[in-house]
């Protein structure tokens, strides 16, 4: 491949002053080869990739990949090749064996087995949640687990502190506050750069909790004892040390931290119930909150709903009915406040749903309702199937009801047209309605 001089890159005024030439090979699509394999660690999360020269799908892949020794994996495609992610663990060394066979996605075969060991090089100490910053909300009924990556750090401290249930809403909207490690002395030795000369941001981020709450436990473990489970580690909430029955209601926030690097934390908001919250608002202010059970999805009754505004004050309470359901109407006799927040609570189960942080974006999907019009009916149409072939004829059925779901009177005249994807008419007819509020027609499709 030969470029010549006097190339101009876009936006610019200066071109090439040299010709350049590179020999390039193009591979035989008839043959499929592994270029690569190499196991790195993407947000602290051990993952192997493998690069070929052509794509490679999931399917084919099933009966040719196999990994040992044995992990538990899922397969990411990509534009070429794959990548695999799963229970990987930092520090040991694993064989990626592809059989002979395997098949590309143009067609190419691989000619022979390929069996490659990977590894995952020790990076800078990392502690990190498995679940996502949003992921809050905990089955009380359930194992409590929450999963941990720690890496290259031999013991932790975990702290747990609640937040007051009156108190949610400020740190919430407070969020996390940023911290420095507290040296002793002008010089204390610690090292803003590491053996490779590279700097080390040592700043954490915390909650602020001192005047919102108070810290319920402080225990150090060592991460070797913690148990473990596809590269994670496990940390459990036992109910008592969340003083899940006490009378003091809260969020908890959870925090890891190594014990010799101060600035090497992390800290997570954490709701322990088994009440499952979703709250609708209509435009008029009136509410409707479905409660249901987080373990087995049933409605649950007699839940003790407060409903909470924008600046923390109660606006309303109520109880769920048989089908899990209060309902709320925020403009009755609070106009001056606005709805920010559901508490519910039954028996020692406390949950909270903040609606700031919570609404779903709608944008995407059609939630304006049923649209009236001026005849006050509306019609709903089907045919035999979707998909018809030219000279084939549309079977068409239709039904006209009125808006309390009446069927209109017998004999009513009605017009069904068939338009071309232009827009302009193909072809209609008039029809009367049956007994039954309905009528049928055809249409005959032109042939090529």
């Amino acid at each position: 491949m030969a470029l010549g001089q006097g190339l101009r890159a876009q936006g610019s005024d200066q071109a090439s002053t040299s010709d350049y030439e590179k020999q390039v090979q193009v591979p035989d699509p008839e043959a499929l080869e592994v270029r690569s394999i190499t196991g790195t660690l993407q947000s602290a999360d051990p993952v192997v990739t493998i690069l070929t020269n052509q794509p490679v799908t999931t399917t084919d892949l099933q009966s040719a990949l196999s990994v040992s020794p044995q992990v538990a994996y899922e397969v990411e495609e990509l534009e070429s090749g794959f990548r695999l992610k799963g229970g990987f663990e930092v520090g040991k060394s694993y064989q990626v064996s592809l059989r002979q066979g395997l098949r590309g996605s143009l067609g190419g075969h691989l000619n022979e087995n390929f069996t490659q060991t990977v590894s995952f090089s020790d990076e800078r100490p990392t502690i990190s949640f498995a679940s996502a910053e949003k992921a809050m909300y905990l089955d009380a009924l359930g194992g409590r687990n929450l999963g941990v990556r720690i890496n290259e750090v031999g013991q932790v401290k975990v702290t747990i502190a609640k937040v007051y249930a009156n108190n949610i809403q400020q740190l919430l909207r407070s969020g996390t506050q940023y911290g420095y490690p507290s040296y002793d002395g002008e010089d204390s030795g610690e090292e803003e750069q590491d053996e490779n000369g590279e700097y080390v941001d040592r700043s954490y981020q915390y909650y602020d909790v001192e005047n919102l709450g108070n810290v319920l436990t402080e225990r150090t473990y060592t991460v070797s004892g913690l148990p473990k489970a596809q590269g994670l580690r496990l940390l459990n909430l036992n109910l008592k040390d969340l003083e899940f029955a006490g009378g003091l209601k809260g969020l908890y926030i959870v925090k890891v931290q190594d014990t010799e690097r101060q600035w090497l934390q992390v800290s997570k908001l954490v709701a322990v119930s088994d009440i499952g919250l979703i709250v609708k608002q209509g435009k008029a202010g009136s509410t409707l909150v479905f409660a249901n059970s987080i373990r087995n999805a049933k409605a649950l009754s007699g839940v003790e709903m407060r409903f909470i505004s924008t600046n923390n004050q109660v606006m309303g309470t109520g109880l769920t009915n048989g089908d899990g359901v209060a309902k709320f109407d925020s403009t009755a006799q609070n106009g001056r406040f606005r709805l920010g927040m559901v508490m519910a609570q039954q028996g020692n189960d406390f949950t909270f749903l903040d609606l700031s942080r919570s609404r779903v974006e709608t944008s995407r999907f059609e939630v304006g309702g049923l649209q009236s019009n001026a005849a006050r009916y509306q019609a709903f149409l089907y045919g035999d199937r979707d998909l018809y072939r030219p000279g084939d004829t549309i079977q068409t059925n239709t039904v006209i009801r009125t808006e309390d779901w009446q069927a209109p009177p017998k004999g009513l005249p009605v017009k069904i047209r068939l338009l071309l994807p232009t827009g302009k008419e193909y072809a209609s007819f008039q029809k009367n309605l049956n007994a039954a509020g309905s009528f049928e027609a055809r249409f005959l499709l032109p042939r090529l």
